[in-house]
């Protein structure tokens, strides 16, 4: 059986927010420490987030840390995680608690433009 280290794959300075990628167990940690401190285990298999090249647009961390993301329902609330991976377009570093605030409040808005159209 292969076995997997603790290895602390980067770590990224973000405004007031300091963001740890860790390799644990085989799956990716991902730590914001700021405002409020957030960990994510990928329970999938194992992917490092996909790094944009400059000039490609804003990369998914880029687009989490803004708020601007589009949390991942699969990575938060399937017991296996999301299977696309590294593929996914959607993001994997949003914790279950941001990704319900994100659905409820995307709901709302909904709702108030369906009685505005009335």
């Amino acid at each position: 059986m292969e076995e997997f280290r603790n290895e602390v794959i980067g770590t990224l300075q973000v405004s007031q927010e300091l963001v740890t990628v860790t390799l644990r167990h085989g799956s990716i940690d991902v730590v914001v420490e700021g405002q409020g401190a957030a960990l994510v285990r990928s329970h999938s298999s194992p992917c490092l987030p996909r790094w944009v090249k400059p000039g490609e647009g804003p990369s998914q961390l880029d687009r989490h840390l803004s708020g601007l993301c589009r949390p991942c329902l699969f990575f938060t609330r399937k017991a296996d995680g999301c299977l696309r991976g590294d593929t996914c377009d959607h993001c994997h570093l949003c914790s279950a608690e941001q990704t319900r605030r994100k659905l409820n409040r995307a709901k709302a808005e909904r709702r108030a433009r369906r009685l505005a159209a009335q």
